[in-house]
């Protein structure tokens, strides 16, 4: 990560570089279901606080067990997902092993709670990432609490379709049995 001194920072916001950067971060954010609640001003906020990381083909984003402090958007890049009992004994995860799509969001639940990564992550070419702090987010929703109400809605909906899903799996299971 690079630091740079006051001076050279307001010639990157002169030149534009780090509004571009915010505009696209907010974009990203703004795709993210959870984040959608926000107006432009809280995604703004957000987008400065969000801690960007790259990475190069075979670097871990992080380790099945890490501590999580919020969730990651895959901002461009292949990571693999791999689960297993340890380092060595790392197995794909079915189905989405591979994520190359920007805005993908892992480890959603670290927005709300200290939770551990389920899954080792690494990077299969260059690769650019977000971290969203769980404890901004939070702060967020103490200034803002009408936003509560909406993530509620939310996860209610994605019970909904889940159960329903559920029915549906059950009821074609009977049907050929």
């Amino acid at each position: 990560m690079a630091f740079y001194p006051i001076a050279e920072l307001s010639l990157f916001e002169k030149s534009g570089v780090k509004a571009v950067s915010v505009e696209n971060d907010m974009r990203l954010l703004s795709n993210f279901d959870l984040l959608k609640c926000l107006v432009p001003d809280e995604i703004k906020l957000l987008a400065f606080t969000l801690q960007k990381r790259h990475l190069l083909a075979g670097d871990v984003l992080f380790k099945k067990g890490d501590p999580a402090s919020g969730p990651v958007i895959l901002v461009s890049g292949r990571l693999r997902v791999l689960s297993g009992k340890g380092e060595t004994d790392e197995k794909e995860i079915s189905g989405s092993t591979i994520l190359e799509t920007p805005g993908t969001v892992l480890g959603e639940r670290a927005l709300f709670m200290g939770v551990m990564r389920p899954a080792t992550v690494i990077a299969l070419s260059d690769v650019e990432s977000l971290e969203l702090p769980r404890h901004v987010f939070l702060r967020l929703l103490e200034e803002y609490p009408e936003k509560v109400g909406w993530l509620r809605n939310i996860y209610a909906n994605r019970l909904s379709t889940l159960i329903e899903e559920i029915r549906k799996s059950i009821s074609s299971s009977v049907a050929f049995s």
